[in-house]
């Protein structure tokens, strides 16, 4: 009898572990489609936490390849919740890349007018950049054409959304045109980004002051003399 109760206690415990398997599998299609719905602003802003998700979902997938019913169950039970915490950690990385996106904004086009203000003035006067030959100066103007279709790019993904490909371009939009800026003898009061200064010509030599003449002094009148 010891033994038969033994055996249905075993049979028990083993109907009860396979009883989880569907509910392992159900709670896994669940995680699968959290994880598809918010892979979108995952990739973009917390490519990390996805990353943890996905080795989350593969663990419990393989604990219940190995009859680990019970705990892929309740492994998978856990993905919902961290996809939310994901999502929350991805919408802070969005707004922080949305202000960095507002200080480009301001510096970026700014930066480029400056340029073609100087290629222009360059140009009518016909001087050469410090250390530039008349190819490279002939080129500029074309790169700054490029930089300038690269910024509207990177404004074209922050209208439609994309805040981390539109901050990524306008950073290396930024760099190039300082690096254009600094060739065609622009310099930077302070150093670039964060607050990255407009640019300024390098001063002309003043003009030599023009000699100046003393005025002449009166000549002192004779005194009178004395009445006899």
């Amino acid at each position: 009898m010891k033994g038969v109760a033994a055996l249905s206690a075993v049979s028990l415990v083993l109907f009860a572990l396979a009883c989880n398997e569907g509910p392992a599998q159900d709670a896994l299609k669940v995680a699968d489609q959290e994880i598809a719905a918010a892979r979108p602003e995952l990739e973009r802003y917390a490519p990390g936490e996805l990353a943890a998700l996905e080795a989350a979902v593969r663990q419990a997938r393989a604990q219940v390849g190995q009859g680990h019913y019970t705990e892929a169950l309740r492994e998978a039970r856990k993905i919902p919740a961290g996809v939310r915490a994901a999502l929350a950690a991805a919408a802070a990385q969005k707004e922080k890349e949305a202000s960095a996106w507002k200080g480009l904004a301001e510096r970026v086009p700014r930066l480029q007018e400056t340029i073609a203000t100087r290629l222009a003035w360059l140009k009518e006067a016909q001087k050469l950049p410090r250390g530039m030959d008349e190819a490279g100066f002939a080129a500029a103007p074309a790169e700054l054409d490029s930089l300038k279709r690269a910024w509207t790019g990177a404004a074209a993904a922050f209208q439609g959304g994309d805040v981390a490909t539109a901050v990524r371009t306008g950073r290396e939009v930024e760099s190039k045109s300082e690096v254009l800026a600094t060739i065609l003898g622009l310099v930077f009061s302070t150093p670039p980004p964060p607050g990255a200064p407009a640019a300024t010509a390098e001063p002309s030599p003043a003009p030599s002051p023009k000699p100046t003449t003393s005025p002449k002094a009166s000549p002192t009148p004779s005194p009178t003399p004395p009445a006899r």
